[in-house]
């Protein structure tokens, strides 16, 4: 694995041609905090989007979503403050991982790798 941290800069960008490429890949969503271990959150449910809020006292947490029998289901990472993308020896995506501030961290896991444009993350 190959890990690339994208700018803060870059993340709008990286995010909207991660879900044209993702949307409907099955996901796999988990969740690492030293205060509870780490938690699987959600297992092969197809991607909606990852995107950011936009508006009122939340605007810049980004927001996960990923469908469910149940409808839409969303985890909110409050804050993120780094974003890397793990890639496979060719170069495809395999995970995305959040830092969020309390020392926790969210990975996304895609089932299907993904080519994402070196552009998109490049340093």
């Amino acid at each position: 694995m190959h890990t690339i941290e994208i700018k803060k800069t870059d993340w709008p960008e990286f995010f909207r041609t991660l879900n044209r490429r993702a949307a409907d890949q099955p996901v796999r969503l988990e969740v690492e905090r030293r205060d509870l271990g780490d938690q699987q959150l959600v297992r092969l449910l197809p991607l909606r989007e990852i995107d950011f809020e936009t508006k009122g006292s939340d605007k810049g947490d980004l927001l996960i979503t990923v469908a469910a029998e149940q409808g839409e289901l969303t985890h909110r990472v409050q804050r993120p403050q780094r974003i890397y993308a793990l890639l496979n020896d060719s170069a495809e995506l395999a995970v995305v991982a959040i830092d969020e501030p309390d020392q926790g961290r969210t990975l996304v896991y895609f089932e299907h790798l993904l080519e994402i444009p070196a552009e998109t993350y490049a340093p």
